[in-house]
């Protein structure tokens, strides 16, 4: 869904610069198409799991029209307002249609969530918190549970660099400015 927001977002606004109003439509389409393909894909992992199951489908944000104009790019995320995503969530502790106050919800949350739904104790000094919708009893919080230690893999060039940056450029998460 990212990329493909990325391109086509600017479709859904009555009018574009980037599109004729064909191409908007078609874009509008499109974009419509895969996010109901994508709700399809949804449910499918949906019916493997049971109703004991505990499943989060979350974004780390949304997406606007960009502030400034963007190569072949129509939607960014690059504001306050574009700053929160969505979190779906179905199992044990959740009531059906229970939602969380707007913006309340940070990618910091979900796993503090997780450790909670499990009866697992949440460090004092993590980032994030249990999201107010689930209905569980978590362990006594500990102080941390961080070590100290890092394991980190020894370097090496995969020699496709360049074009991961390039990527990330092109998709406006680097700021060449």
């Amino acid at each position: 869904i990212d990329v493909v927001s990325h391109f086509l977002w600017g479709s859904l606004g009555p009018e574009s610069p980037e599109f004729s109003g064909a191409e908007r439509d078609a874009g509008r389409a499109a974009l419509l198409d895969y996010y109901a393909y994508t709700d399809a894909l949804i449910g499918r992992l949906l019916a493997r799991f049971s109703d004991d199951d505990l499943v989060l489908v979350v974004s780390d944000h949304g997406f606007e029209r960009p502030e400034r104009p963007m190569p072949y790019l129509t939607g960014n995320h690059g504001s306050r307002d574009a700053e929160f995503g969505v979190v779906f969530a179905r199992g044990p502790g959740i009531a059906a249609g229970a939602l969380a106050p707007e913006r309340t919800l940070s990618v910091n949350d979900v796993t503090p969530t997780v450790l909670a739904w499990w009866g697992l104790p949440v460090a004092r000094d993590m980032d994030g918190r249990v999201a107010p919708f689930l209905r569980a009893s978590p362990a006594a919080p500990i102080e941390t549970d961080d070590d100290g230690t890092i394991e980190r893999a020894t370097a090496a060039e995969s020699g496709s660099e360049e074009a991961i940056l390039e990527r990330l450029r092109t998709l406006g998460y680097i700021d060449t400015r």
